[in-house]
């Protein structure tokens, strides 16, 4: 098959092009800050108490916090967090509050709300 080449050569080869990960594939696999998700979390229990104001903010301490970071999982997550900002000001609470669960369920698939 590849009589110029050692078996050994064309095994340590393949490893590292298995291990090659082009730079949008090295920011998708960023973890999601903490903080952002503690942020969803505390935004659905200030929606619970009826404190409007500060479910927004948080709201939208979240989004900062996920900023520009690449991949599908974050991206869905600041979009339905656009969403739950947008029903929280419109007092749509309840629907606020699922939308959260949602974006906590993109952010973390093996959470109990996925």
């Amino acid at each position: 098959m590849f009589r110029s080449t050692s078996m050994l050569s064309l095994v340590g080869a393949l490893l590292s092009a298995g291990t090659y990960l082009p730079d949008d594939a090295v920011a998708a696999t960023r973890p999601v800050p903490r903080q952002a998700v503690a942020d969803i979390r505390r935004a659905r229990v200030e929606l619970y108490c009826g404190n409007d104001a500060k479910a927004l903010e948080t709201i939208r301490a979240a989004r900062r916090r996920l900023g520009d970071r690449a991949g599908v999982p974050t991206a869905r997550a600041r979009a339905v967090l656009d969403k739950a900002s947008w029903l929280a000001r419109h007092g749509r609470f309840q629907d606020a509050v699922q939308a959260l669960d949602h974006a906590l369920a993109s952010l973390d698939p093996h959470s109990a709300l996925a």
